[in-house]
């Protein structure tokens, strides 16, 4: 249905288009058609940003081209990234603050909503490679939105699937309203994304994101992949795992998970991966910290000018981060 349903918002359509239309009303179709307009203009905008920007053209492009240029960079609530050395960068913040940051967590900030401009002492290679990444971000949001737009009306499907999506549509508005659950893969993204930049030669496997169709039909909460993984007698140069996370160790809430990917594993090749694998991991100071991230101790909301883009996750320690590292490390089989 994935596949039918992004036929049909391409304009590819024909019976795709047919099909996906009538399962939806008017006005749904409609909004899943502005959501479609607004990832276009966007991503005109960035192909605008890239040919003035880093061809060398900026400087001979209409006085407009250039306004439209600097707005689109901007974005809201931009903040200016600096770069201090190989690999290290770090942001101002009024008053005289300065946060550093690694390569990785330049990355990981797009997990927590952060924008970023450039000074000019971050080389154009890594102005286009941050500016693609955090538009990903902002389309892969868009995607999903539409996702969820459509998936809590489909007629083909039942209530309790359509419920699914609206309360996941209507609980992710803002980070403040996610579930813990939701927060906690988040968490565990963003601290995977700064690994596989920072310590790339000492991680075994990449890692990526995964839509909310993923997550709710075939209950994958992101998507491992390890280059030569031995099973049994046989190799293959590359498997995707598809992880399932949980927090909770209780045991009717694993046999539960594992009831559930056991259904997904049924139809596995209608997936993206090779295999399903449930990861569980007690962590129990997810709230807590996006509490302090979030918060003052007076329990004033940050700024978003002020917010620290490292996320909340920065505020585990070494040694939960190892703990999660090792533990998913041994979950796929790697050890």
């Amino acid at each position: 249905m994935k596949e039918r349903f992004i036929h049909a918002i391409r304009g590819q359509g024909g019976e795709d288009l047919k099909v996906i239309q009538g399962l939806v009303d008017a006005e749904t179709w409609e909004r899943i058609q502005t959501l479609q307009k607004d990832k276009h203009t966007f991503v005109d905008a960035l192909k605008q940003w890239r040919s003035e920007s880093l061809s060398g053209a900026g400087g001979e492009a209409p006085d407009r081209g250039r306004e439209q240029n600097k707005l689109f960079e901007q974005g809201k609530d931009a903040r200016t990234l600096h770069m201090v050395a190989d690999k290290k960068y770090e942001m101002h913040i009024k008053g005289g603050e300065v946060i550093p940051l690694t390569e990785g967590e330049v990355f990981a900030a797009s997990e927590w909503g952060t924008w970023w401009q450039f000074d000019p002492s971050v080389p154009r290679e890594m102005q286009s490679k941050v500016m693609r990444n955090q538009v990903r971000h902002v389309l892969a949001d868009q995607f999903d939105q539409q996702l969820m737009t459509f998936g809590r009306v489909d007629r083909l499907s039942d209530d309790r699937k359509r419920d699914t999506y609206a309360r996941k549509q209507d609980s992710e508005k803002s980070l403040e309203t996610v579930p813990d659950g939701i927060l906690a893969e988040k968490m565990l993204m963003s601290l995977l994304t700064k690994e596989m930049h920072d310590h790339a030669n000492e991680l075994p496997f990449t890692v990526k994101s995964v839509d909310v169709y993923e997550d709710i039909e075939h209950k994958i909460d992101f998507i491992i992949t390890v280059q030569g993984l031995r099973r049994g007698v046989k190799a293959k140069a590359t498997q995707r795992i598809g992880i399932q996370f949980t927090t909770s160790e209780k045991k009717d809430t694993k046999e539960k998970k594992e009831k559930q990917l056991d259904r997904v594993r049924a139809h596995l090749n209608e997936t993206e991966v090779d295999q399903l694998v449930l990861i569980a991991m007690p962590v129990d100071d997810v709230r807590p910290n996006f509490d302090r991230w979030r918060y003052t101790k007076d329990g004033e909301r940050v700024s978003e000018k002020r917010l620290d883009p490292r996320g909340p996750d920065h505020l585990w320690s070494p040694e939960i981060k190892k703990k999660i590292i090792d533990g998913l490390v041994r979950g796929i089989g790697l050890e």
